[in-house]
């Protein structure tokens, strides 16, 4: 289905409520970001309807952890150093994707779709990923059974359920900003230049302007004249004062005319008011830009396939699905694992190596579960990372031995807008390497009539379809039979059952390699009780919301007593480590409040005969400069 200018126009009202029984109307597109400059283009998401606070966004994604591998000894050379350090500003923080246990150094994870092009702004967020959706996620029924060995282990990212919540108003036509932690934000600091705008700023002055008009509507019959001194009197006066070495910032903010205050409330808030370009109209996005609404993930309709990308809507033959830019791995070797070891000493030719932690390339231990996720082209060590939102669900179907036939297929891009760079295909890898941005973009197109509720599919090549044969046919997950517990399962255990407390090696009935993990927001006991447990340790008392949980709170604990409460659910005491020091005991900690993990290198996707191998790009496509292994 296109959508036209008419269609764009006469949807532009709409709701995300009512967009979503509404096929014709596209909740998301993809255009050219505000934040995008002449010199590097870049891509950004619109809301196609307007979201309200508190909305979660109907587009949750994978994420696909990327464990020790931005580590120093993985930057061993300029060429490699440098596509990591591209590739370190594209990725999201442990804690925010739930990937925190699978390395001991580190596990950061690519999100896709809105993870990936939602953008960075300074002043604003109107998205964030909602954690606790990710952390306390329901077991997948598309995985296999609990303890029941499947093709699909190890190959699957159990990762699911990457959620975005508005935080703000965001009308139709404005661009998405999400929220990627404090390490992003600008330092704020008392320079005499104060002319840099931050995001609290916007904040702090939108609570000043609604605190002016809270005071000046309980005077209805304040004149016109007193009202412009009364606000020249707070803005020059009041807030000079106040407002510290950001005063000016806020004072550079508000309207200094007293009925503009409510054009700012209208606009949605000063950074509104201040950039009214950043909401673009129906009409622009028609033109400038593509719906990236057309497909739904579901359980896939193949076994063992996992989830699946299905059309929302009817799509006709020849039509675009889904624009889908990429981000640019230049080494297919950069995803290869190996097992850790520390720096200091020297190397076998007698040079120093520097402290830090370095692969050990005698001891293999697979690759990145990206792989699986990962374009490529059996001649060239380039590897594109897909970025649009559902694209990466999209199962192989070839209409071999049963198999339906592919009723999509990729292509370059040739949108106006969202493009791709052609003359990229003249240079070779290294040069490739260095294009930084996301004009490196394919299209998703249909080859067919596709109905609404059909799955999507694409071939992967014949070269996948070669050593997913060879892997059916040999790898132990392949054979049927029995499977290691994971936490995955565990979890499900004690949804509603109580954890077992003062567990022993002898006791305990976690499978190995899972470990309980709590969600520590600490409280001060109360003065007139104990501070102190019998083994002297620090005593605090448990104080959360279960329902906000954030993953820089989850440790590892150890459940040493529980009691009952009257709503049927289960309180406990648990002993964990303070500051990575001191051991501490926790009381009052709520059921919901605990977790089971896997503890590093322990999940399916590290197993050693899991399935790995990239998604092929038509032979017919792939540039002839790329082609460096041939």
């Amino acid at each position: 289905m296109k959508f036209t200018t008419a269609v764009v126009l006469a949807a532009s009202v709409a709701s995300a409520a009512v967009a979503e029984s509404d096929p014709d109307t596209c909740r998301l597109w993809m255009a050219p970001s505000n934040l995008g400059t002449p010199y590097l283009a870049k891509f950004g998401l619109y809301a196609g309807v307007d979201y309200n606070v508190d909305e979660l966004l109907p587009f949750p994604e994978l994420a696909l952890p990327f464990v020790d591998f931005f580590i120093d000894g993985n930057k061993n050379t300029p060429y490699r150093r440098g596509i990591l350090e591209w590739l370190e500003s594209q990725f999201w923080l442990q804690d925010y994707a739930g990937t925190k246990f699978e390395g001991n150094v580190s596990s950061t994870a690519f999100v896709p779709g809105l993870g990936a092009l939602a953008a960075y702004h300074s002043g604003v967020y109107n998205v964030e990923i909602l954690q606790h959706a990710v952390w306390q996620r329901s077991r997948d029924p598309s995985m296999p059974d609990s303890g029941k060995a499947d093709t699909s282990r190890g190959a699957i990212s159990t990762f699911h359920n990457m959620t975005l919540k508005v935080t703000r108003t965001i009308p139709a036509g404005m661009e998405l900003f999400a929220n990627f932690g404090d390490v992003w934000d600008a330092q704020r600091d008392t320079s005499a230049f104060q002319d840099k705008v931050v995001r609290q700023d916007y904040a702090d002055a939108d609570k000043i302007v609604q605190r002016i008009t809270d005071y000046f509507d309980k005077f209805p019959d304040m004149s016109d004249e007193l009202k412009d001194e009364t606000l020249d009197f707070m803005l020059r006066s009041i807030l000079n004062q106040a407002g510290g070495f950001r005063a000016k910032a806020l004072q550079s903010l508000i309207p200094n005319n007293w009925r503009h205050l409510s054009k700012v409330q209208q606009a949605g808030g000063t950074f509104e008011y201040r950039f009214p370009d950043m909401i673009k109209t129906p009409a622009w996005l028609a033109k400038n830009g593509m719906c990236v609404d057309n497909m739904e993930m579901k359980p896939s309709t193949i076994k063992g396939a996992g989830r699946g990308a299905f059309a929302r809507r009817p799509i006709d033959k020849d039509d675009v699905i889904s624009p889908i830019p990429t981000t640019i791995i230049g080494d297919a070797s950069l995803l290869d694992m190996y097992d850790l070891s520390e720096g200091g000493g020297t190397d076998p030719m007698g040079r120093p190596i520097p402290p830090g932690n370095y692969y050990n390339y005698t001891q293999p231990r697979g690759q990145q579960i990206a792989l699986n996720y990962c374009y490529g082209h059996p001649e060239s060590s380039l590897l594109l990372l897909p970025l649009a939102p559902t694209v990466n669900y999209i199962n192989h179907a070839d209409g071999e031995d049963g198999s339906p036939e592919p009723n999509a297929v990729l292509r370059w891009s040739e949108h106006e807008k969202i493009m791709n760079d052609f003359a990229t295909q003249d240079n070779l890898i290294p040069d490739v390497v260095n294009h930084r941005s996301h004009l490196i973009t394919l299209e998703l197109v249909a080859v067919r009539d596709i109905k609404p509720g059909e799955e999507i599919f694409i071939d992967y090549g014949p070269e996948w379809a070669d050593a997913w044969a060879d892997y059916s046919s040999r790898a132990t997950m392949a054979k049927g039979g029995k499977w290691p517990l994971k936490a995955d399962d565990i979890r499900q255990v004690f949804a509603s059952k109580a954890y077992p407390v003062k567990v022993t090696d002898e006791t305990n009935p976690y499978p190995h390699g899972t470990a309980t993990a709590c969600f520590m927001t600490l409280h001060a006991v109360p003065d007139g009780l104990p501070h102190y447990n019998a083994d002297g340790e620090d005593v605090y008392h448990w104080d959360g919301d279960i329902n906000n949980v954030k993953g820089a709170d989850l440790t590892y604990c150890d459940l040493l007593d529980r009691v009952e409460t009257p709503e049927g659910s289960w309180n406990y005491t648990v002993r964990t480590r303070f500051n990575d020091d001191n051991f501490i005991e926790v009381r009052h900690v709520p059921h919901g409040a605990i977790t089971v993990v896997d503890t590093p290198y322990n999940s399916d996707m590290h197993h050693h005969e899991a399935f790995r191998f990239p998604i092929g790009i038509p032979d017919e496509i792939w540039p002839q400069h790329w082609r460096d292994l041939r």
